[in-house]
């Protein structure tokens, strides 16, 4: 489509790949950046009865979506380093230009 979101995209994925972490997701490994998940955007993505557990914001390049990674809410996701395993209970595609350029999920923390 747009070479304004292709180019977009390349930046998402470079910068993803260089400062996120080893995270396993449908049994492949691949780099995301991980932060914890403000309030407001549980409480804009997800039904009240979830509001109140501990989420991450997860950001994925945006080859996520096709496979062998094959992204959808509900599977789960390990963040390798930290060794935190997480269930993903909404995909929010970011577009540009036609594009998605990354994947942004909330990830509901499963503590060990």
């Amino acid at each position: 489509m747009g070479s304004v979101g292709l180019a977009r995209q390349a930046d998402f994925t470079a910068h993803i790949g260089l400062r996120g972490t080893p995270t396993l997701l449908n049994g492949q490994t691949l780099n995301a950046l991980w932060e914890p998940a403000q309030l407001g955007r549980a409480q804009m993505f997800l039904a009240q009865e979830l509001w109140g557990k501990p989420y991450f914001e997860v950001k994925f390049p945006a080859t996520v979506l096709a496979a062998p990674y094959s992204l959808q809410a509900g599977n789960n996701v390990t963040w390798i380093a930290r060794g935190s395993l997480g269930v993903i209970r909404q995909v929010i595609p970011e577009e540009s230009d036609g594009e998605v350029v990354q994947v942004t999920c909330l990830v509901e923390f499963i503590p060990l």
